[in-house]
C-alpha cells in the first residue's frame, strides 16, 4: 500500500502492523525523527520483528529513530550512513553491529541485541554519545568499544547470558573517566579489579547479579558517590573502606549470604537507606546505630539475626522498619519511641507479644504482625487499638 507524504514533514509516528515498511518514506528527506511502533505480536506470543530496509541509510537529516513494540531483524549496515542521528532505540535480533561506530554524531544509544560477539574500538570516536543503555542476550567476548566511550556520562549494560568466565574489566581502563552511572547486570565479574576506582567522577554504582566474591580495599576514592547497589551477588563479608563513602545516601546489599558488617559503616553520617534483605547476619554492628540520617532499614529474610543492637534506639529519622519473614521473638521496647517510624513489618517471625511502647506510637501508620503466634488477647487489644486510632484522626493500617 502506497503512503502520501508531505515533503515537509520533520517529525513522524508510523504504526507497522507488518513485516514490510513502505518504501514511499524515502521522500521524507527532511525527515528528523521517526517512531515505528509495531502493533502485530508474534504467533508464539513473543515479539513481532520488521525488517529495517537498507534505504534507511537515505533519511540523511534523522536525528531520531525509535522502535517500540517489537523488534528489527538485524541492524543494516545503511545505518551507519545517518551521520545526523543522535539518539537510537531499538530492539533487534542481531548481534551488535560495527555500523554504530560511524554515528558520530549519536547522543543516546538505548539497544537490545541478541549478542556481543565483539565491540568495535571505533566507537571511542563517538565522543557526543552521553548515554548508553545495552542489554545483550549473550555475552561472548569482552567489548572493549564500550569501556573507551570519552564522554559518556550514564553506562547500562545487561547481559542475560555471559560466556566470559574470566575477569572482563581489564587493569586500566581506557575511557569512562567521565561517567556518573554505572550500572552491570548480569555480568560475571567473580572479582572487582581496583581499576574501577578510577571513574572518579561516579554518583551512582549498580553491580547486580555479577557473581561478586569479594571487593577490594580503596572505596573511599569515590568522594561523589551517592548509591551504591551491590544486590544479588556471593559477597560473604565487606572491606572497611565502605565506610569511607562521605556522600553515599543508599546502600543496597539484598540477597547476598553476608555473616558480617564492617563497624565503619557507621561512619555513613549522610545514609538514607540500608537494604540487607536476605542476608546471613546473626548480629548487626553496634556502631550502625551512628548512622543518624538513616531512614529505611530493610532486615527482611534474614532468619539468623535474634535481635537489634540497642543503639539502633537512636535512629531518630527512620521511618520504614522491615523486619519480615525472620527468627525474631522479641521486639524491644524502644522501637514504640522510634520519633519518626511510619512503618513496621513483623510478619513471618516467632513473635508473641509486642512492647507497650508501640501501642502509643503517633507516628506509625503500617503495621504488619501477619504469621505471628500472637495470642487472643494481644489481638484484641490490637483491634482496640486500630479503631482508638481510626477515632482519632490518625489511622493505623494494620495486617494480621
Amino acid at each position: 500500500m502506497a503512503l502520501d507524504f508531505p515533503d515537509g514533514f520533520r517529525d513522524l509516528v508510523h504504526v507497522a502492523p507488518r513485516a514490510e515498511q513502505p518504501t514511499s518514506l524515502i521522500i521524507l528527506t527532511k525527515l528528523e525523527s521517526l517512531r515505528v511502533i509495531i502493533t502485530a505480536a508474534d504467533r508464539r506470543g513473543g515479539p513481532a520483528t520488521i525488517k529495517l530496509p537498507a534505504w534507511i541509510g537515505r533519511l540523511q537529516g534523522l536525528r531520531v529513530l525509535e522502535v517500540e513494540g517489537g523488534e528489527v531483524e538485524s541492524i543494516p549496515e545503511s545505518l551507519g550512513e545517518l551521520g545526523t542521528l543522535e539518539r537510537l532505540r531499538l530492539r533487534s535480533r542481531g548481534p551488535f553491529p560495527a555500523a554504530l561506530a560511524k554515528l558520530t554524531q549519536l547522543r543516546e544509544l538505548d539497544l537490545h541485541v541478541a549478542a556481543i560477539e565483539s565491540a568495535p574500538l571505533g566507537l571511542r570516536e563517538l565522543d557526543q554519545l552521553e548515554l548508553v543503555r545495552l542489554r545483550v542476550g549473550r555475552l561472548s567476548a569482552l567489548p572493549l568499544g564500550l569501556l573507551a566511550l570519552p564522554n559518556v556520562r550514564s553506562l547500562v549494560l545487561e547481559v542475560e547470558n555471559a560466556d566470559v568466565s574470566r575477569d572482563p574489566l581489564p587493569a586500566v581502563l581506557p575511557g569512562l573517566l567521565r561517567l556518573e552511572e554505572l550500572a552491570v547486570l548480569g555480568w560475571k565479574i567473580d572479582r572487582l579489579p581496583s581499576s574501577i576506582f578510577a571513574l572518579r567522577e561516579l554518583r551512582s554504582l549498580t553491580l547486580r547479579r555479577c557473581g561478586l566474591r569479594s571487593l577490594p580495599e580503596g572505596w573511599g576514592a569515590f568522594t561523589r558517590l551517592r548509591k551504591l547497589d551491590l544486590s544479588e551477588n556471593s559477597l560473604e563479608s565487606l572491606p572497611s573502606s565502605l565506610g569511607l563513602l562521605a556522600e553515599l545516601r543508599e546502600l543496597v546489599l539484598a540477597h547476598n549470604p553476608l555473616r558480617t558488617l564492617p563497624a565503619e559503616l557507621g561512619r555513613l553520617g549522610r545514609l538514607e537507606r540500608l537494604d540487607l534483605d536476605g542476608s546471613r547476619l546473626a548480629t548487626l554492628p553496634t556502631e550502625l546505630g551512628d548512622a543518624q540520617r538513616l531512614q529505611v532499614l530493610n532486615l527482611a529474610d534474614t532468619l539468623t539475626l535474634l535481635e537489634l543492637p540497642i543503639s539502633f534506639a537512636g535512629l531518630a529519622e527512620l521511618t520504614t522498619l522491615d523486619l519480615a519473614r525472620g527468627a525474631l521473638h522479641e521486639v524491644p521496647e524502644w522501637i514504640g519511641d522510634l520519633p519518626r517510624l511510619e512503618s513496621l513489618r513483623l510478619d513471618g517471625n516467632q513473635i508473641r507479644s509486642l512492647p507497650d511502647s508501640l501501642f502509643g506510637s503517633r507516628s506509625l501508620e503500617q503495621l504488619a504482625v501477619r504469621n505471628n503466634p500472637l495470642d487472643a488477647d494481644l489481638r484484641a487489644v490490637l483491634e482496640e487499638m486500630r479503631f482508638a486510632r481510626a477515632m482519632a484522626g490518625y489511622p493505623l493500617d494494620m495486617v494480621w
